[in-house]
């Protein structure tokens, strides 16, 4: 047997979990469900706003005029800004901490909605201003999806761990599946009325219709901005780097030396291969998500029948996550 197979990526000088707890040296806070509880909101609204326009296709292209290719240029703005922000938030969190990196992903988010909720009447000048908020909002989530590990590492003792990071990192998809909910609820794409038992749509689009789709959108995107701001008000407030006490000697500070683990990583055929699993299966699934809607049309399926889709398949794979955690 290979014991290659069971040694750890990078090694580390920490004792194990039995001396946790020690009243002199470590110590448990409650407060550490509230840092939790903030970051999973945090990023639940980052995830609410990487699958925002998707579910509301139908109604951006009545009031923009988008086609399906505007549709996936802004919905890519996620990989695209993933991939340039990966770098410098990893360096971030490792040389910065958990405090300015949050405030950093938070305030990304604040500003994007601020681009997206400026009114606009000419549908160029409005589309411009959605992706530029899109762009600037995306460019958090490298912190957003990559930071619950730090977190529970932080703040939870080995034993709650598992279940921090699973709550931190499986309830933000819950964000997600809101917006495939709230999407298509606070921007429909008709009216309806009903006729005895009947419910009837009617999609000849008025340009009041129109006009009232447009401030469904700009409502949307002001409640986005609202949630994004209260947290970034709640990170300001409170969210430190760490607790005063580590929970265990596992959660002490050591010195990282981030060129030689970048090395010891990129340079070990296990770290290689788990990435590249992750990434496929990663990409596959956001992909598929992100642009479902767009996906199904040609089969008759309806927006509204593609944001349930969604929803059962992101709120599935949330509650699974969380009882193979346990």
């Amino acid at each position: 047997m290979n014991q290659k197979e069971y040694s750890p990526l990078i090694e580390s000088s920490e004792t194990g979990s039995k001396d946790c707890l020690q009243a002199d040296k470590y110590q448990l806070y409650k407060r550490r469900w509230y840092i939790l509880s903030v970051y999973t909101a945090i990023v639940l609204i980052c995830n609410l706003t990487l699958n925002t326009w998707a579910p509301i296709s139908e109604p951006c292209k009545i009031i923009f005029g988008w086609e399906n290719w505007q549709v996936i240029f802004i919905v890519n703005w996620t990989p695209l800004c993933m991939l340039v922000s990966a770098g410098p938030s990893i360096w971030m969190m490792d040389k910065k901490g958990l405090r300015a990196s949050v405030i950093l992903c938070t305030f990304l988010l604040t500003a994007g909605k601020v681009f997206q909720v400026i009114p606009s009447s000419d549908p160029l000048t409005r589309t411009i201003l959605l992706n530029i908020g899109q762009c600037i909002s995306m460019l958090s989530t490298p912190v957003g999806l990559g930071a619950p590990p730090s977190i529970s590492a932080t703040w939870f003792p080995p034993k709650e761990r598992t279940t921090a990071t699973a709550i931190s990192t499986l309830f933000a998809y819950l964000g997600v599946a809101c917006a495939f909910v709230v999407g298509p609820y606070l921007v429909p794409i008709t009216k309806r009325v009903h006729i005895g038992s009947v419910d009837v749509a009617f999609t000849n689009h008025t340009v009041y219709d129109i006009e009232t789709m447009t401030t469904n959108l700009s409502e949307y995107m002001g409640i986005q901005l609202g949630i994004s701001a209260l947290l970034l008000v709640c990170v300001l407030v409170y969210f430190p780097d760490k607790p005063p006490l580590p929970p265990c000697a596992t959660s002490s500070d050591r010195v990282h030396e981030s060129k030689q683990e970048f090395k010891t990583l990129i340079s070990d055929y296990r770290f290689l291969y788990l990435g590249f699993l992750f990434g496929i299966s990663f990409g596959i699934y956001f992909g598929w998500l992100g642009l479902l809607a767009l996906a199904v049309r040609p089969f008759g399926i309806s927006e509204s029948l593609a944001a349930w889709i969604g929803t059962a398949s992101v709120v599935a794979g949330i509650f699974s996550g969380i009882i193979i955690a346990r």
